[in-house]
């Protein structure tokens, strides 16, 4: 949606904010899971599957490089509870590391804090979507993120203090570059937030205790170089 530079009129922070609290009352069951997009425009697409400076597509074997990278390095931070690739691929999605993934929450409040804490000056979307049991990966022995079909949801183990703090999951992506449009749809609805009122979302959620001090819980140093290798391909295929 186009930007929106004008102030706010007296009372619609406050009305927009209480549209938002219904939306959350309406899908108060555990069965819901949010996530925050910093603009309305943007796509259900995982960071992996984006398309990169220059123009530059999604390419299995530039993922599978990184990822590999990041295996490899990330041991110098004394990561001990993190040892398959789900664990692995959780602990480099929440640092920051182009994956496969998807952050979702079961807390409305974190995706609005997502919503409107940065990005550009437009609309954001909070994104919903009602989830079944059988959408959930129970067996990560026998089958890798790489391997899922579809769009499946998976509970990360305890592998970092933000992915507690923010009631984290994740969505892996079979087709990474592909939007995921089906929560757009039934299984889904969205929330949109007026740009005009994202300062004053940003407030009340500070008197509810989502700042950035509950939220931003090393490693995301590396995780940022990395992702300046993978964007820019600067080095890619050295010790690999």
């Amino acid at each position: 949606m186009a930007n929106r530079d004008a102030a706010i009129r007296p009372g619609e922070g406050a009305k927009q904010w209480r549209a938002f609290i219904d939306f959350c009352n309406r899908r108060s069951t555990s069965t819901w899971i949010f996530r925050g997009h910093a603009s309305a425009a943007f796509d259900l697409v995982p960071k992996v599957g984006r398309p990169r400076a220059g123009g530059r597509l999604y390419d299995p074997n530039h993922e599978s490089a990184i990822f590999s990278k990041f295996k490899r390095q990330v041991a110098q931070f004394d990561v001990h509870t993190a040892q398959d690739d789900w664990s692995l691929l959780a602990l480099a999605q929440h640092h920051g590391l182009p994956t496969r993934l998807l952050d979702w929450t079961s807390n409305p409040l974190v995706a609005a804090y997502f919503a409107v804490l940065l990005g550009p000056q437009t609309d954001a979307r909070i994104v919903a979507v009602q989830t079944r049991s059988r959408d959930y990966i129970r067996d990560f022995t026998s089958l890798t993120p790489f391997a899922t079909s579809g769009v499946r949801f998976f509970v990360p183990p305890s592998v970092s203090p933000r992915i507690v703090n923010q009631r984290g999951l994740f969505s892996v992506h079979f087709e990474p570059s592909v939007p995921w449009t089906e929560p757009l749809g039934q299984s889904g609805a969205v929330f949109d937030i007026p740009a005009a009122t994202k300062r004053y979302f940003r407030r009340r959620l500070f008197s509810f205790g989502v700042d950035p001090l509950v939220i931003e819980a090393g490693i995301d140093g590396l995780c940022r170089t990395l992702e300046w290798q993978y964007n820019d391909q600067v080095g890619m295929w050295l010790d690999v």
